[in-house]
C-alpha cells in the first residue's frame, strides 16, 4: 500500500544507493510512482538493468529520464566521484552487506568490506552534500541505513554492529554540521524485514532459532516497503524539522 500522494516528489532529483535490493529497491520503486527524478546506484549490473527495465514498463510518472549507475561501494570511491551530481534534493543510502562472524574469526578485510559499503561511503556523499551547489539550495534531507544492532548486542555481529553504530554517531553530528545548509540527515535502525539480505540470515538458523528471532518481533518481520515507507517520510518536506535521529523500524524488536 502506498500512503503517499502520488505527485509528492515531483521536480526533485533523489540518490538511492543499493538501489538493486532489499529496502533500497523498494524505495526506488516507491520514490519512481511519487514522481522523484533518480539516480540509482547498484553493484550488481544484471539487477540494475532488470529494475531499468521494471521501471521502464511502469506507467509514467511525470519525472524525468532517471539513471541507473553501476558503482561497488566496498571500493574507496574519490570524492570526485559524486562531483557530476548537483542540485540534489535527497539521499537514500541503503547500501550494504552483512557479516556474520564471531570474533575470534573476523578478519580485517571483512571488517574492511562492510564498514566501506555502509559508513565510508556515506562519509562521502556527506562531504559531497556539504559542497556549495551539490544540493538544493533550500535544502534538503539525507537518510542512511542502521540497524537495531547498533544498539542491541548480537552474538557474532561485533562487526557489523559497530558499523551501524559509527553510522548512528555519524547521523548526530553531520546533522548539527549540515543544519546551516538546511541539510537534514537521519537514520533508519531496521530490525528484520523480508528481503535477499534477510533471507541469506535465516538460511543458517535452524527452524527452532528462526521461529525465536521471529517471537522477538512482536509485529513480526517486517517488509522492504516497511522501511522504504519511512524512508520517503524522511525525504519529503513534511520531515522538514527532523534530523539527527535515528528512527527505529523495527516491529517492536528493541522492546523485546
Amino acid at each position: 500500500m502506498n500512503p503517499f500522494y502520488k505527485e509528492l516528489f515531483a521536480g526533485k532529483h533523489i540518490i538511492v544507493t543499493g538501489a538493486t535490493s532489499g529496502a533500497g529497491r523498494a524505495a526506488t520503486l516507491l520514490l519512481n510512482s511519487l514522481g522523484a527524478t533518480l539516480t540509482a546506484f547498484g553493484r550488481d549490473d544484471k539487477k540494475l538493468q532488470e529494475l531499468q527495465k521494471e521501471i521502464m514498463m511502469l506507467p509514467a510518472t511525470g519525472s524525468t529520464i532517471h539513471t541507473f549507475v553501476s558503482a561497488d561501494f566496498s571500493k574507496e570511491l574519490s570524492i570526485d566521484a559524486w562531483s557530476r551530481y548537483k542540485a540534489i534534493d535527497g539521499i537514500f543510502h541503503a547500501a550494504g552487506t552483512e557479516l556474520i562472524k564471531p570474533l575470534r574469526t573476523l578478519k580485517m578485510e571483512d571488517i574492511s568490506n562492510v564498514f566501506n559499503v555502509s559508513f565510508l561511503s556515506g562519509i562521502q556523499l556527506l562531504q559531497h552534500v556539504a559542497h556549495k551547489g551539490s544540493m538544493n539550495d533550500k535544502g534538503g534531507s539525507i537518510v542512511i541505513m542502521s540497524s537495531v544492532s547498533a544498539s542491541h548486542g548480537v552474538s557474532g555481529m561485533t562487526g557489523y554492529s559497530a558499523t551501524k553504530a559509527a553510522i548512528e554517531g555519524l547521523v548526530r553530528s553531520a546533522a548539527v554540521e549540515l543544519a546551516p545548509q538546511a541539510i537534514r540527515v537521519n537514520a533508519i535502525a531496521a530490525g528484520a524485514f523480508r528481503s535477499p539480505m534477510h533471507e541469506r540470515l535465516t538460511k543458517t538458523l535452524t527452524q527452532e532459532a528462526q521461529d525465536a528471532y521471529l517471537r522477538k518481533h512482536p509485529l513480526g518481520f517486517g517488509d522492504c516497503e516497511d522501511v522504504a515507507n519511512v524512508a520517503a517520510y524522511l525525504l519529503c518536506d513534511a520531515a522538514k524539522w527532523v534530523t539527527g535521529a535515528t528512527w527505529v523500524v523495527d516491529g517492536g524488536y528493541m522492546n523485546g
